[in-house]
């Protein structure tokens, strides 16, 4: 509901372990656009150094892809820091990276040839929520919330039971994407109001 979504027991979104999620409210599920103003995609051209890409916007996510060949996907948030990146496209527990060297004002900074190799080719997806990551009692298990522009990145530790968890927005989330992150090698988890609560895509399948 309004501040808070419910996790129903025993689902992989409830183990006891750390989890990270993302909430938006404004998703149109039939062009498949974000609707909020702090989405911003961007394509570069890799330098093999330090290179700034500049979004004109403060990111909170950051999912990068390069376009010229076969590699994993990579995601970082500035809840849980520069330092900890995913890999939307594997089950993999996050991992620790000097890949991303850090978020600024109107863009981020990488580091890593991974995501920066010269000639090659890359996209970023972007979005930015608020420049201010608060603790939130809404739900029965307490998170850590970054949210405006329709959008949230959230984390939390599972319990392992039914419960709710808060998300920041002013809206019940319409798409959510949950990733447990310590623990066990779980898949992504993609939740949407059109499939209701009882359905689930994985993100990594």
């Amino acid at each position: 509901g309004e501040g808070r979504y419910p996790l129903p027991s025993g689902a992989p979104w409830a183990k006891p372990k750390e989890l990270w999620a993302l909430a938006n409210a404004h998703f149109d599920a039939h062009n498949f656009v974000v609707a909020t103003s702090g989405f911003k995609p961007v394509t570069y051209t890799g330098n093999s150094g330090n290179q700034t890409i500049i979004t004109n916007t403060a990111p909170d996510l950051v999912w990068i892809k390069k376009r010229s060949g076969d590699q994993d996907y990579f995601a970082f948030d500035s809840v849980r820091g520069k330092e900890s990146e995913l890999y939307p496209n594997q089950n993999y527990l996050a991992g620790t990276t000097t890949r991303m060297g850090d978020f600024l004002d109107n863009g981020f900074v990488i580091t890593d040839t991974d995501m920066n190799n010269s000639n090659e080719t890359y996209v970023a997806w972007t979005w930015s929520a608020s420049d201010t990551t608060v603790s939130n009692t809404d739900g029965s298990i307490d998170s850590q919330v970054r949210a405006g522009n329709g959008f949230s990145v959230v984390t939390y530790n599972g319990q392992n039971s039914t419960g709710t968890v808060g998300h920041g927005l002013d809206k019940p989330p319409e798409f959510m994407i949950v990733k447990c992150v310590t623990g066990t090698d779980d898949d992504w988890q993609i939740y949407h109001s059109s499939l209701g609560p009882d359905y689930r895509i994985r993100l990594n399948k």
